[in-house]
């Protein structure tokens, strides 16, 4: 009765018109405050983290990005589209067959979503985060009509050896085929990883690196003596598969903080306040220290007056190696993964020319005092930390991925459809 319930909305929506007053509606909520005149205009689907490249390329190309949020295409589209349906990469499949009743559909709303947009401007390609959202597919499906080009950033990085394991096997699985023009990589590792998958192979792929990081060339360097804290980011989720170490790192860190110089800062960085909980419960007592808990700074904000970052598994981590910081990477216990499953490798040589990896809370406790006493110094020359950072994020040389993802994606208008 559910999935008949979804059939007889979509069929009075289509019947009634309500289907493309819908994307009408939605197309003139687009953010068009931006638009510039006389420059190629890419109206992007929006999301949190997909924005922080956005808005670095709103100000270093001469290409107007608009914004309509995903969240309001999601909603209109749950509409017609059962929850069954909603599963990212297999969706695309779905609608070949047991729910191709909702392709025209969604075509439908794509196509009068566009046609309104167009009318206030001229869209030169659509652009999204992800390859393989369901809720990405009607504008998608437009824009192969209208001979748009439908273009992807990529925010999947697939850099570890999980990471191609798991993506090959999805994609494989799920029989995803992509059906946009062309996808823009943050690796060299990722676009082996799309390749490999095979449901790519009529798209062009692009390394670009990530625009979110160019904002690090305009970030001032603070000298050392000036500097005056100490970073731990949290991998106290089991996700990071480093608990017990995390638990360990914690107190250690608490116990410096309390023998810390009254003007140095301790702080405990995790990626959002809900995140603070997990943080709480795998360190009881935590808020009784001079440790305290953040979550909205910006790491532009603290690393340059970092003495060090310590952090396991998350690129936040690696991000310390464009700010001159020392990165600590604890790695004993059960921190001590399979090397195949890290995001830093303490077991390649690039990496270890780049990051501390203390061998026990011996090794770790000695790091932590030279870094507070300010004698540690950040591992490796200039060349060897972009060296290590670009395995997972790739940096252009003489230019940024602001410009290459620029370069993409004008590439792409001129092979376009007129």
């Amino acid at each position: 009765m559910l999935l008949d319930g979804y059939r007889l909305r979509q069929f009075f929506d289509d019947a009634t018109g309500s289907t493309t007053a819908r994307a009408t509606q939605l197309a003139r909520k687009i953010d068009w405050s931006k638009w510039q005149p006389n420059r190629p205009t890419v109206l992007y689907l929006d999301r949190a983290l997909f924005r922080k490249d956005v808005e670095e390329m709103q100000v270093r190309t001469a290409i107007n990005f608009v914004g309509i949020s995903t969240t309001k295409v999601k909603r209109i589209l749950e509409r017609w589209v059962p929850p069954v349906g909603r599963d990212q990469t297999y969706f695309t499949k779905m609608l070949e067959t047991n729910l191709h009743h909702l392709k025209k559909t969604l075509e439908a709303f794509g196509l009068a979503f566009l046609t309104e947009a167009t009318a206030e401007h001229r869209i030169d390609a659509v652009m999204a985060g992800n390859t393989d959202y369901w809720q990405d597919e009607a504008i998608k499906l437009a824009c192969a009509r209208l001979g748009i080009p439908f273009l992807v950033l990529a925010r999947e990085n697939y850099v570890t050896g999980y990471d191609y394991t798991m993506v090959t096997e999805r994609m494989a699985k799920a029989k995803f085929k992509f059906r946009g023009d062309g996808v823009a990589v943050f690796s060299a590792r990722s676009k082996r990883a799309f390749e490999h998958t095979g449901a790519f192979v009529d798209a062009n792929i692009a390394v670009t690196g990530a625009p979110r990081f160019d904002k690090w060339a305009d970030v001032p360097t603070v000298p050392a003596a000036e500097r005056n804290l100490m970073i731990l980011l949290s991998y106290a989720a089991p996700l990071y598969m480093g608990e017990d170490n995390f638990r360990q790192v914690t107190a250690m860190f608490v116990e410096a903080a309390a023998q810390a110089p009254a003007h140095h800062e301790y702080l405990l960085k995790v990626k959002k306040r809900s995140d603070a909980e997990i943080v709480h419960d795998n360190s009881p007592g935590l808020e009784k220290t001079k440790v305290r808990v953040i979550w909205d700074d910006p790491l532009y904000d603290l690393y340059p007056r970092a003495r060090a970052v310590i952090g396991y598994n998350t690129l936040a981590a690696l991000e310390g190696l464009l700010a001159d910081v020392p990165v600590i990477v604890p790695t004993w216990g059960d921190a001590l993964s399979e090397p195949t499953a890290l995001l830093i490798r303490y077991d390649d040589p690039i990496d270890q020319a780049a990051i501390y990896f203390p061998k026990s809370p011996e090794e770790f406790k000695a790091l932590l005092r030279q870094a507070s006493e300010g004698t540690l110094r950040s591992k490796g020359n200039l060349a060897e930390r972009r060296a290590c950072f670009s395995q997972r994020i790739y940096l252009p040389e003489n230019s940024t991925s602001s410009r290459e993802v620029e370069k993409f994606i004008l590439a792409n208008l001129a092979t376009s459809k007129p």
